[in-house]
């Protein structure tokens, strides 16, 4: 790609990494994509054996699907990204266009602004992930003290999420420990791509909205993912919320519990704020066309410039498959949802 490789190399890297970078190899981008689907689709299927073998309680049912509400978001997300990612390759392909234009020194001043931040945000959010991942390394913690500090008996292994392996975790349980923590990073890298993109797009059509230009097929590519984050994070955030307010002296899920609650409101308003800027910036589009110099320009390219004026009256807003408007105002109504939900299972 021709234009500024720096800006989008996090991008490129973590959505490689499960095979939806639309310019990578097919073969790779099949296995990758498998490898992921795989493990995701394993990973729901022991949560769910967990309700045959585990005495069924209140609690019980909170805490396993806290934990199957985004393995199974996951996947539909990386379907939903699949079926669009011929979307997703234009726009990519509209950002080396947009960057290939003649623009004078303060418009290219301006691309390089909004690319720079989202190059930003994108490497905040990784190491954000990247720590949330080693938070998860402590599940080895019990193999090195039996190196390092041998006992007459094995010290006790514990997993992070509720999942049931039968008689093999007992056999092999370094293979499944090993096996939980690679669903951990999988997990994490969804989300952290999921976020870094929109950050990325969003970032570049602010660039562009400033330019007098947008991306549209944003919402073409982002509205189903949008869709399934508000659904999902409201359930995962609800959840975590009753988990935080019924737990007990149990100091590790009151810790897991809240950093959940943490990482869907994080995930969830840097989304809503990225649209908001889209809607803010779309809003000066008009403004600008009217004080630009568009009487020098010839009668044909005048008439283009009617139509920018007439479709910008209405600001440009990113939805949820239209059901729900990205926003920082309604991302307070996801809030009030989320919270009433979690009254409504304390009372059960």
């Amino acid at each position: 790609m021709e234009y500024p490789e720096h800006y989008y190399k996090i991008n490129r890297l973590i959505l490689s990494f499960y095979g939806l970078w639309p310019f990578q190899s097919k073969w790779s981008a099949h296995l990758m994509r498998a490898s992921t689907i795989i493990i995701l689709l394993s990973t729901a299927i022991f949560q769910l054996l967990t309700f045959s073998t585990t005495n069924i309680t209140t609690d019980f049912i909170i805490d396993v699907m806290s934990e199957f509400i985004p393995a199974t978001a996951c996947l539909g997300h990386i379907y939903a990204r699949i079926k669009r990612i011929d979307k997703l390759r234009d726009l990519f392909e509209r950002i080396r266009d947009d960057w290939k234009l003649k623009k004078t020194s303060f418009e290219i001043k301006i691309m390089h602004k909004y690319a720079e931040t989202s190059r930003l945000f994108s490497l905040y959010y990784l190491i954000f992930y990247i720590i949330m991942i080693a938070c998860n390394l402590q599940i080895f913690l019990p193999y090195i003290l039996d190196v390092i500090l041998p006992m007459n008996e094995s010290r006790p292994r514990t997993q992070p999420f509720q999942l049931e392996f039968f008689t093999i975790e007992e056999q092999y349980p370094t293979l499944i420990t090993f096996y939980v923590f690679i669903m951990v990073v999988i997990s994490s890298i969804i989300f952290c791509a999921n976020s870094v993109l929109c950050v990325i797009l969003t970032q570049h059509a602010c660039g562009m909205c400033e330019l007098l230009g947008f991306i549209g097929t944003i919402e073409i590519y982002h509205t189903v993912p949008f869709l399934l984050d508000i659904i999902e994070l409201i359930f995962v955030l609800s959840l975590a919320l009753t988990q935080v307010l019924t737990i007990g002296s149990d100091i590790g899920r009151a810790f897991r519990s809240i950093s959940l609650a943490i990482i869907a409101l994080i995930y969830l308003f840097i989304s809503n704020y990225m649209a908001q800027k889209i809607t803010d910036m779309s809003l000066n589009v008009c403004e600008k066309v009217y004080n630009s110099a568009w009487y020098n320009a010839n009668i044909s390219e005048q008439k283009p410039l009617l139509l920018i004026m007439k479709r910008r009256f209405r600001p440009f807003v990113l939805t949820a498959c239209k059901f729900y408007v990205m926003s920082l105002q309604n991302f307070g109504m996801i809030l009030q949802t989320a919270i009433s939900y979690c009254m409504f299972m304390r009372q059960l």
